[in-house]
């Protein structure tokens, strides 16, 4: 991932990006899930594993549907 991305999401689920995902294609905005999880270990992984990224300039608008949509 080059310096043009900037992580706006972290959890632990991966449905819950995929969600915060969705939500931004909706919008038109393009992300990235970024799954650093894994996937032998899933049951016991309780870091926040799983990133949103999305292009810089998008960040302050995704920030705030972040909020809105209380993700």
């Amino acid at each position: 991932m080059d310096n043009n991305w900037s992580q706006v999401y972290e959890t632990s689920l991966l449905h819950k990006a995929e969600i915060v995902k969705s939500i931004l294609l909706d919008k038109g905005i393009e992300s990235v899930i970024l799954n650093k999880q894994s996937s032998t270990h899933l049951s016991l992984n309780l870091d926040n594993d799983v990133q949103v990224y999305v292009k810089n300039i998008n960040v302050i608008k995704v920030k705030f549907i972040i909020t809105k949509y209380d993700l």
